[in-house]
Formats: structure tokens, C-alpha cells, sequence
């Protein structure tokens, strides 16, 4: 008895000691963030600094004092006159600071202002829609992102990403991108 009992300890001590090596230490445990803090806590070999300047930035231009990023969306124009051109080219993750800049292209391109906070840039021939951060659009609309709720701003992002096809096949429009028709006006006939 006393030997089976000494088996049953050993058998026991050495489950004890693979469960207890195949488990992860505690403190490697990855911390639990936000797909919005993913990026932002990435872990990297490199000083911030490098990491920084070594990504790509997303496509941008500067105009009027303010920076626009790229949707990769074709802009709808409402006037085809160019407000003005690029007049300098940046490397693609350096931070622009000037207007006529952009971190893509080429000098001489093209750039048309659909908005107040939009610009459509001429790539290969076709406008490209550039947003100042912080905004969105929607069939040639413009929002703030501040004044949508986050249903409607996951609509538009999922919307984004059908094709044109697939868009013209949807039923439901959030009521916060349904255009508000000014009344006609009513005049008094005698």
C-alpha cells in the first residue's frame, strides 16, 4: 500500500511540475487594449523616434492651412476648376508643414476644393477625396465625425469597404445622412 501510495505521489509531483511549466508566467501576459490603442501600444525594438520616421504615413496633402489624408474614395466634384497644384513632394512618412505639400505624387498635380474640410486630388487621372482629420463623407455630404453617433460612423465604415454595386443594393441609410431638403418656398397667389 505505502508503495502505491509512493507512485501515486511521484505521478502526482510530476503533473504538478509539466502543468505548471507549460503555463505562460503572468507577467507575460498581453495587456487587454483597444483596437484604437493597438497601434499606439505596439511593442517596437526601435527608439519611438525611428519607428516614427520609418512608417509610411498615409497618403496626405497640405492646403489652406490644413492637413488632408486620403479616403482612397473617388471625390464628387462639383466644380472642375484646380484651386491649385502640388508644389512639393515629401518623403512618403515625413510630416507636412506647408501648403502645395504632399507626401505622394508627383509636383504639378493637380488639387480641387470640394469642401471646407475636403480637397480632391488628381492621381492618374481620376480625384482622389482628402479629408481633414476628423471628418467623413458620404454621397458628396460632409460630416464631422463629432456630430455622428458611432452607429452611424460603423455604417459608413462598413459601407466604405462594399463596391458600387453593392451599394446601390442597400435598403437602410442612417436618418443622420439623409439630406435635409430645405422647404420650397410659398408664396400667396390672390
Amino acid at each position: 500500500m505505502k508503495h502505491k501510495l509512493y507512485h501515486a505521489m511521484i505521478a502526482l509531483c510530476i503533473g504538478m511540475l509539466f502543468a505548471a511549466c507549460s503555463g505562460r508566467p503572468l507577467e507575460q501576459k498581453e495587456p487587454a487594449v483597444s483596437a484604437a490603442e493597438s497601434t499606439e501600444a505596439s511593442f517596437s525594438w526601435e527608439s519611438p523616434v525611428e519607428s516614427e520616421t520609418e512608417q509610411p504615413l498615409p497618403n496626405m496633402l497640405y492646403a489652406r492651412d490644413k492637413l488632408f489624408v486620403s479616403t482612397g474614395r473617388k471625390a464628387i466634384l462639383t466644380c472642375g476648376t484646380a484651386d491649385g497644384n502640388i508644389t512639393s513632394v515629401t518623403a512618403p512618412n515625413q510630416e507636412l508643414s506647408e501648403n502645395g505639400q504632399a507626401n505622394f505624387g508627383s509636383v504639378g498635380a493637380d488639387y480641387v476644393s470640394a469642401a471646407e474640410h475636403a480637397m480632391a486630388v488628381e492621381i492618374d487621372g481620376i480625384y482622389i477625396l482628402f479629408l481633414t482629420p476628423g471628418w467623413t463623407e458620404y454621397q458628396g455630404q460632409y460630416f464631422s465625425e463629432e456630430e455622428l453617433s458611432p452607429d452611424t460612423l460603423k455604417w459608413l465604415d462598413n459601407n466604405y469597404n462594399l463596391s458600387e454595386e453593392e451599394q446601390l443594393a442597400i435598403s437602410y441609410i442612417p436618418a443622420e445622412l439623409i439630406r435635409q431638403e430645405e422647404p420650397p418656398l410659398v408664396t400667396k397667389t390672390k
